[in-house]
């Protein structure tokens, strides 16, 4: 590990014990951005959301011990349907014949993962996820997720146009569709698409949100560059997703104009 991955590290976990909403921030941004096969050789094997999320659970009992938190948030209608849905899958896969997950993005028997382990890993997400609901609960911190995901579908953005505009187009896809660090949860051009699916909505309604028009135009500017970046991949699922997104915020738009069309 690096000085710079170790010093983000440090302060991440020290900031999550005070200000437990910084880690799962932080935790967010890591699993998302894929930092550790980004920089492979600054983050390396390092445990680095383990670290994170201890850090934050610490923090999230000292707030609770202090009666910052309110647990009622996760009796929103929206939470407890999150809950039915990790009891249905838990039960679904005790009852199941189901043996072994074939990971699609090798489709060989090393690519083989056991039912406990595809569990394990629902588990945790979702665990983080109500975590994540019950630390993030105003409308400032809400902006900034918003804000450091915005930041990281640019990276990817332009991350592709480089590679693509550099010619090593070669080393992260094939049959010329561009996918993300081979070592990532992007590896698949579909996987990787979806990123810039999501871009179009939320740099659209984050320059909605602005008054400043420099603002406004300065993160819509990078809209048709995460265009561009999907057509790289090829996907067909993102291509057809994009289309429905836009369509629905042109409808849904405050220009009457671009409603109407």
């Amino acid at each position: 590990m690096s000085i710079l991955a170790l010093t983000f590290v440090v302060v991440t976990a020290l900031l999550a014990l005070v200000a437990p909403w910084i880690g799962a921030l932080a935790y967010y941004m890591f699993s998302v951005m894929q930092m550790q096969d980004l920089w492979p050789e600054d983050f390396g094997e390092a445990r680095v959301q383990v670290v994170i999320t201890l850090a934050t659970i610490v923090g999230l009992a000292i707030a609770t011990a202090l009666k910052t938190i309110d647990w009622r948030r996760l009796l929103s209608p929206f939470g407890l349907t999150m809950m039915l849905l990790v009891v249905v899958v838990n039960l679904s896969a005790y009852f199941t014949d189901f043996v072994n997950y074939i990971d699609p993005l090798t489709e060989l028997d090393s690519g083989k993962v056991t039912k406990e382990e595809q569990l394990s890993i629902f588990n945790k997400t979702l665990i983080f996820f109500f975590i994540a609901c019950l630390l993030i609960d105003t409308r400032l911190k809400l902006e900034c997720a918003i804000y450091a995901l915005a930041i990281i579908l640019i990276y990817y953005a332009l991350w592709a146009n480089k590679v693509y505009f550099t010619g090593e187009y070669w080393r992260f896809g094939a049959n010329g569709r561009l996918g993300g660090p081979q070592t990532s949860n992007y590896r698949d051009e579909n996987y990787l698409a979806m990123l810039f699916v999501l871009a179009t909505p939320i740099l659209y309604y984050v320059g909605v949100a602005r008054k400043s028009w420099f603002f406004k135009y300065s993160i819509w500017f990078f809209i048709p560059i995460t265009w561009h970046a999907l057509f790289l991949t090829s996907s067909r699922g993102g291509m057809l997703s994009l289309g429905v997104a836009c369509i629905y915020i042109f409808f849904r738009s405050f220009d009457r104009k671009a409603s109407i069309g």
